[in-house]
């Protein structure tokens, strides 16, 4: 079954009232780096760079867990936070978290695994739950290196206004996209699909870099664990415990899902960032376009067989106006 992306939220630790990530401003060496929080089952970082350097994210102990540059993204096998990035509980191989606590860390071992400069992952540091229950402002600091120069990506938990609507990620494309093979969405803040086949030839989703994604045939489902894309799909509906290994430049890795040929998951590229909603946009009381998106289907077994794009919009959706409130009709004298 399709499964919708919950939404994460958090309750302040004096008021109780559901808390916001917040980015501040790039810091002027970041110029040409753009940064956002998505809120899925938790609140996400995600990254695009269109410099000509190399940014590298930081985990806790000062290692660089992410380079993010020209040629894709790399990530290191040997940090913690490679893994974690992928789900809050991600599993991280046991021989690691061993080396590591004994004081003896391994090299870094980079692998590219997407080849456009975006990433997406989980970062602890982002969790309102983890603030201290104590009023006040309180921030935090991913630190960041790009070229030589340290930075950081910073930014603040903050009381939630007051919502005026909410996004809506819609389908604009026929569910039929061939004999025997139909896709829905369930509508929400972020896309989550359900596709189903009763065709005989392999339909294969492709993902953000043309990679195959997920596959299904008369047999089930096999999902492409060297897929960037299956990784953040696998993590948004508790995938940590696959063998995700996204690598952009090795060959499929399949691995059967399930024996029945359909297949349901969120897909970030329906998702807009709820912070870069125009204030007007939000205050105005009307439906708004806010992005066009398509996710390619290929339908057959050879590479150059016929692409299905599945489109649709995300937008901006107000909430109904209430009704104005009923005078209470005058009670006769005696």
């Amino acid at each position: 079954m399709a499964l919708a992306p919950a939404i994460a939220s958090a309750h302040g630790p004096d008021s109780g009232a559901e808390l916001d990530v917040r980015l501040d401003p790039l810091a002027p060496e970041l110029a040409g780096v753009r940064a956002q929080v998505h809120r899925t089952v938790a609140y996400q970082l995600v990254i695009e760079n269109t410099t000509d350097r190399v940014l590298e994210v930081l985990d806790e102990r000062g290692v660089a867990f992410i380079r993010i540059g020209p040629s894709g993204v790399e990530g290191n096998l040997a940090a913690p936070a490679w893994y974690r990035g992928y789900a809050p509980e991600g599993r991280v191989p046991p021989s690691l978290l061993e080396r590591i606590q004994s004081g003896n860390p391994p090299e870094a071992r980079w692998v590219r695994a997407r080849r456009e400069p975006t990433w997406g992952w989980f970062d602890a540091r982002l969790d309102p739950e983890a603030q201290p229950a104590a009023p006040g402002v309180h921030r935090f600091e991913v630190p960041v290196r790009i070229g030589e120069v340290a930075s950081a990506l910073r930014g603040q938990f903050v009381p939630q206004p007051k919502r005026t609507g909410t996004l809506n990620a819609r389908l604009l494309s026929p569910p039929d996209l061939a004999p025997g093979v139909r896709i829905s969405l369930v509508p929400g803040r972020v896309g989550s699909f359900l596709l189903q086949s009763e065709s005989q030839e392999p339909i294969t989703v492709l993902g953000r870099d043309g990679e195959p994604f997920v596959r299904l045939t008369p047999a089930g489902v096999d999902a492409n664990l060297r897929s960037a894309t299956f990784a953040e799909a696998a993590r948004l509906r508790g995938g940590a415990r696959l063998a995700l290994e996204p690598q952009a430049d090795a060959p499929p890795h399949w691995e059967r899902l399930t024996n029945v040929p359909s297949y349901g998951w969120v897909d970030l590229r329906t998702a807009y960032a709820e912070s870069d909603v125009p204030r007007e946009v939000a205050s105005g009381g009307a439906r708004v376009e806010l992005l066009r998106w398509a996710v390619p289907v290929r339908i057959g077994a050879a590479d150059d067989a016929p692409v299905v794009r599945v489109e649709g919009v995300t937008e901006w959706k107000p909430f109904p106006a209430k009704p104005p409130a009923q005078a209470k009709p005058a009670q006769p004298s005696h």
